[in-house]
């Protein structure tokens, strides 16, 4: 039996390369930008930032991006042209990030001899002959408005439209302006081309297409298309005839697919076309193959091409091209020699080059040597006197428990495994390094997430250290995961004890410590409360059914007390359920049917309600067999779990559960599983990640509880 919901709505693809440390030279500054194009850096404004560049000879200095060393053109000082002083520059092509996480790549400055990569120069003629007229430039359209987890696109969650057809058609129109069209283009060149991306979100019972859509460009149709399921579909088709200045496409549902509703996202518009060799904001970015190029466009070049950089970025690697003709009388004109071969070529004015944003290195930190059986993973805000050195004091318990422990800031792993981006890959990869060379037994992550990495909901909401998504099954494509962390071969299940302490502040750090004192000393061990939501009749799902078995089988040895919507109703077990937590017990279990802040379809409990808990100093830990309840990326919504952590000194101290859509019968399985080993003695990350272990062995795609059944808390709590 599947829980139902949905409707809401993340990705990526970024590269991380194989851990390594820092330049085997001397690491100078980190450049951040969100720009592709020529990029420049000067001495005063690098000695301005504070950073040490003095003496550097210029055959030392070196950019790395991504692990890789970068080509550069270093200018060397006006009193010394071998040495990086007064009037240095350092000059390189950037690119843009766009994952899912981030749009700022990261550059790092070194002084490093070995890692040194120049640019070529160019000093070809400008030959004779015709000059392109024309290139291929690309207009896209695709704002991130709307997230959903139930997208079939594995890079973007995000989409910019959604369409409804209900009982007649529907449609949506976006304009798209042209800049600069050119009229035929240059012989070769292919045509104009429209590309709409959708997909679909709904999936209707039966063998037909659910999604039927016809495409038209400045009132023509040209093109239709059927397609079924929550399923991507692209439409690419040629178009006969562009306009400078504003095109309309639009995207009709006929609602002709023999369905009453017709529902699909729009991902993107794109179109190709010929464009003019006309520089925007002094700068202009092309690919082209031709050996004469005619470019306008440009502000009032004083001295001409000495006012201009011109490189190009070929099979041969990076060129300044150094031989230009600018005419200039209102405007400026630029004449310049291509290589006659495919090339991407990138102008700018020197007035209009881009700025790098200058950032400094993360301190440094020994994160890959010693040992770690305890490992604490936590963002700086909660790291030292700024975390009231909670986790250090934590770490020095652990260690004195299980021998080693340690704390380690995150951005000293994004350093140093992910060449300082922004990534949760890289923090994948440092847990499998600790656990083959520090004998990382258990992993908590301490800081909060959001999905809105890129902040497109301008909310600011803000991740501290951000989770892994995967497919969870349900049609959920992209739920939160942190058991991938410690999937350290990939077959989706957990292979090492992990919880996540989802905090924002240091006072909600603080009151989680303050309940795990408190629950450490607690005199109501051994106690647990059992809830159940009523019987499923649309399902025909006892949920009592389940909290019986646990009791009976597991539970032997606590003293229980039961609320069950089918003995008490909604409002005398809510009521119960308040007064038992508020008493104090070692275990609350739920069980039924939930959603992100509310336990039951009928209001058992709500995040509200557990928000207003009365037990200062007498914690539980809270187990939901239930769909959403611990999902913990909302950047708008408190989950189930946040509301009874995070509230307050009262609530729970952990709370396991759900941060997907979970099948109830999946749920009955593991829960029997992770009772026997909670109640046999196990820590808490034990019981899960053994549980898993175990029901992994019969049930391998069962990844809705495999990886999406969740620990918020310590790892290393028990509750008997």
């Amino acid at each position: 039996m599947t829980k139902t919901i949905i409707f809401v709505t993340v990705s990526l693809a970024l590269s991380i390369s194989a851990p390594i440390t820092y330049a085997a030279g001397r690491d100078i500054v980190n450049l951040k930008t969100t720009e592709s194009g020529i990029h420049q850096i000067s001495y005063q404004e690098i000695a301005a930032y504070g950073a040490d560049i003095d003496g550097e000879l210029i055959n030392n200095i070196a950019l790395l991006n991504a692990g890789q060393a970068q080509q550069i053109q270093v200018v060397g000082s006006i009193n010394d042209p071998l040495v990086f002083g007064a009037g240095s520059v350092v000059r390189f092509v950037a690119s843009q990030l766009d994952t899912l996480y981030t749009d700022t790549n990261v550059y790092t400055l070194v002084s490093d001899a070995s890692q040194a990569r120049r640019v070529s120069i160019d000093t070809s003629a400008i030959p004779r002959g015709a000059n392109a007229n024309s290139y291929l430039a690309t207009k896209t359209f695709s704002p991130q408005n709307s997230y959903s987890f139930t997208s079939p696109d594995a890079g973007d969650p995000w989409h910019a439209k959604r369409i409804v057809a209900v009982g007649k058609p529907a449609s949506e129109q976006f304009v798209i302006a042209l800049d600069n069209v050119a009229v035929g283009g240059n012989r070769g060149l292919s045509k104009a081309k429209l590309k709409v991306n959708v997909w679909g979100a709904t999936d209707l019972p039966g063998d037909g297409n659910d999604h039927s859509l016809k495409v038209s460009f400045n009132g023509t149709e040209v093109a239709a298309k059927q397609f079924d399921g929550l399923e991507s579909a692209t439409i690419i088709t040629e178009l006969d005839e562009i306009s400078a200045g504003n095109n309309t496409v639009k995207i009709t549902l006929p609602n002709d697919a023999g369905f009453i509703y017709d529902a699909v996202n729009l991902n993107s518009i794109e179109i190709k076309y010929p464009r003019k060799f006309v520089a925007q904001d002094n700068r202009l970015d092309f690919t082209s193959s031709f050996r004469r190029y005619r470019i306008s466009g440009f502000g009032f070049l004083a001295n001409g091409s000495d006012d201009l950089l011109i490189m190009r970025q070929d099979a041969n690697g990076l060129s300044v091209v150094n031989n230009s003709r600018v005419t200039c009388r209102v405007s400026c004109v630029v004449t310049m020699a291509g290589s006659g071969r495919p090339a991407h070529y990138y102008l700018a004015a020197k007035s209009a080059i881009h700025k790098p944003v200058f950032d400094a290195l993360p301190m440094p930190q020994n994160i890959k040597s010693g040992d770690a059986k305890y490992l604490i993973i936590s963002h700086p805000d909660f790291i030292g006197a700024d975390g009231n050195h909670l986790l250090e004091n934590l770490a020095d318990e652990m260690t004195a428990e299980m021998g080693s422990a340690k704390v380690v800031d995150v951005e000293a792993i994004y350093a140093q495994f992910g060449n300082h981006v922004f990534d949760p890959r890289s923090i994948q990869q440092y847990i499998r390094y600790a656990e083959a060379n520090l004998d990382t037994q258990y992993v908590v992550l301490v800081g909060g997430d959001v999905y809105d990495y890129r902040n497109f909901e301008n909310d600011d909401a803000r991740s501290f250290i951000p989770s892994l998504y995967a497919a969870t099954g349900n049609n959920i494509t992209f739920a939160p995961v942190d058991a991938k962390y410690v999937d350290l071969n990939d077959d989706n299940v957990p292979d090492l004890p992990i919880g996540r302490l989802p905090v924002r502040t240091t006072a909600q750090l603080q009151v989680l410590f303050n309940k795990r004192d408190a629950y450490l000393n607690r005199d109501y061990a051994g106690t647990a409360l059992l809830v159940a939501d009523k019987f499923d009749q649309a399902q025909q799902y006892n949920f009592k059914r389940d909290a019986n078995l646990i009791n009976a089988e597991f539970l032997q040895n606590f003293t229980v007390e039961k609320a069950y919507v089918d003995d008490l109703g909604a409002r005398a077990a809510r009521n119960k359920i308040t007064q038992i937590i508020n008493d104090g017990v070692s275990l609350t279990a739920f069980f039924g049917h939930s959603s992100t802040n509310q336990w039951s379809f009928d209001g058992l409990l709500t995040g509200p309600d557990a928000a207003r808990l009365n037990n200062a100093g007498r914690p539980t830990v809270v187990t939901q067999w239930g769909c959403w309840n611990a999902y913990y990326v909302s950047p708008n919504e408190d989950s189930m779990g946040h509301r009874f952590m995070m509230e307050g000194e009262q609530g729970a101290v952990a709370v396991m559960g759900a941060s997907t859509l979970t099948n109830a019968d999946s749920e009955r399985k593991l829960a029997k599983l992770v009772f026997a080993r909670l109640a046999n003695g196990e820590r808490l990350g034990d019981a899960v990640t053994n549980a898993k272990q175990e029901y992994a062995v019969d049930n391998p795609n069962d990844l809705d509880v495999l990886l999406g059944w969740t620990l918020l808390g310590l790892p290393d709590l028990f509750i008997n």
